[in-house]
């Protein structure tokens, strides 16, 4: 296959690759990643900051209403249910889990792919405020190889307190129906 460049065809091709927003996203790990969840282990699911070193079979969730949208009894699915686990306690910003179907946990693996990739955008939900963006804007710098891969990111009804920063911070913003579209009426 051959590529031509903007200058012979007069247009440019750029990738994007797309995140689910419906998704909520595992960031960092308590101990070393990829980790296995074995059956009968007790993880925490936390929405709270850690300094260096983690806590052990603890997950980092990139959405701060975790907490208060799952329930004791709820079942929590991994990679779109490779592992499982059981909501047996809250407790502040945590999460105490089950593990009820092991399996391979493997952070930010969505994002690695891209970053492998050399895509041109990452679009991505569940950004409230730009400390998010910059966030993920240093992962993918100390992940890429020169690349200068750009953040697009997706509006959420709980983005707009924040839509100026997000959009000086990100490369681009974009609504997109799932998200925003559905949430709140056109107008």
């Amino acid at each position: 296959m051959t590529i031509c460049t903007p200058d012979e065809k007069g247009f440019a091709i750029v990738i994007m690759m797309n995140t689910e927003g419906s998704k909520i996203h595992m960031g960092e790990l308590g101990g070393a990643p990829p980790a296995k969840a074995k059956d009968g282990e007790i993880w925490i699911f936390s929405v709270q900051a850690f300094d260096s070193p983690h806590p052990e079979r603890t997950i980092n969730i990139n959405y701060d209403g975790f907490t208060e949208d799952v329930k004791v009894g709820d079942e929590l699915l991994v990679d779109s249910g490779m592992v499982r686990f059981d909501v047996i306690e809250k407790i502040g910003p945590d999460v105490k889990c089950w593990c009820t179907d092991p399996g391979l946990l493997l952070p930010r693996l969505d994002i690695d792919f891209r970053i492998a990739e050399d895509v041109d955008f990452i679009a991505i939900s569940f950004f409230k405020s730009a400390e998010g963006i910059k966030h993920l804007e240093s992962y993918i710098a100390a992940r890429s190889r020169d690349s200068d891969i750009a953040v697009i990111a997706k509006m959420r009804i709980d983005s707009l307190k924040n839509l100026e920063e997000i959009t000086q911070a990100s490369d681009g913003a974009m609504v997109a129906r799932q998200d925003l579209g559905a949430q709140i009426p056109l107008e």
